[in-house]
């Protein structure tokens, strides 16, 4: 079924392509004829289409490499996190965080271990962003605690406010 929208009077999208009208009311034609889409129109691919693509949404990727001189390890805890460090003598704010379990390492081995973390959060213009590893090589019971023998990044891996691909994180013994 067309419809016109009311300030240009020309014909609107057929109800199925309603979708991309989300709106804080709900759903409704974004060409602003004000019909709202019926949920027995839609599926969940459309509205998560429409939803994800009305977010803001940052990712960066790459890899923690565990290189051949790193001692031998079971069952660790590798935490990767999206910082902002703009904010001088304060702490640094985590604006996302992967966590994986059950690492593993062999001396003398090299590994690639692949992260990707995605945030909705808008950084603020000029903001500097890091992203960070620390694996804990027995698992602490506070998790940001740094102990003798875990694997942490040393230098800094500043990351573009748009995102980032193929970073490379490399890991020093404490």
């Amino acid at each position: 079924m067309l419809h016109r929208t009311p300030a240009e009077n020309v014909p609107c999208v057929d109800e199925k392509s309603h979708i991309p009208a989300l709106d804080r009311t709900g759903l409704s034609c974004s060409r602003g004829c004000g019909q709202p889409v019926r949920p027995l129109v839609c599926n969940r691919r459309q509205i998560r289409a429409a939803v994800t693509s009305s977010l803001v949404i940052m990712k960066v990727s790459g890899v923690v490499l565990l290189e051949r001189s790193h001692p031998e390890f079971e069952d660790a805890v590798l935490r990767v996190r999206l910082l902002d460090v703009s904010q001088l003598d304060a702490p640094s704010v985590t604006m996302a965080e992967v966590v994986v379990r059950g690492v593993s390492h062999r001396k003398g081995e090299e590994r690639a271990l692949p992260f990707s973390l995605e945030t909705s959060q808008v950084p603020s213009p000029g903001a500097d962003l890091s992203v960070a590893a620390h694996l804990e090589r027995v698992p602490a019971t506070e998790p940001a605690a740094v102990r003798r023998g875990d694997l942490l990044t040393t230098t800094s891996n500043p990351v573009q406010p748009s995102g980032g691909e193929g970073i490379i994180l490399r890991l020093t013994q404490v």
